[in-house]
């Protein structure tokens, strides 16, 4: 299991292109990382502060923003959830959506 500080959370990461334009920032500042998915970014290794404020920069000014606090984490779990829930198409949808949130989401649900 990656240690914490080698997770990112992402803001406003929530289609492909999205991952494609992370991991072009991501070569192009040779950030090694484990794998990019929607709204998160598992790097390698820590982070020098340098390379922190440069990845910062970058990310926004394509319109992503790192997220730091809990709250804001939570909310981005539920988008990447509901974002999951509705690929899945109306026949795959054997589950309530707040269901499939809890499910998703070590979080109680109230």
């Amino acid at each position: 299991m990656p240690e914490k500080h080698n997770k990112l959370l992402v803001k406003n990461m929530v289609c492909q292109r999205c991952i494609i334009t992370v991991y072009q920032i991501l070569t192009r500042l040779n950030i090694p990382y484990r794998k990019i998915a929607l709204g998160e970014i598992e790097l390698s290794r820590k982070l020098t502060a340098d390379e922190s404020k440069l990845l910062e920069a970058d990310l926004n000014k394509t319109g992503f923003e790192l997220i730091e606090s809990r709250i804001h984490r939570t909310v981005e779990a539920i988008k990447r959830a509901i974002l999951e829930y509705i690929n899945l198409g109306m026949e795959s949808q054997d589950l309530k959506l707040s269901s499939f949130i809890i499910k998703k989401i070590p979080n109680d649900y109230s």
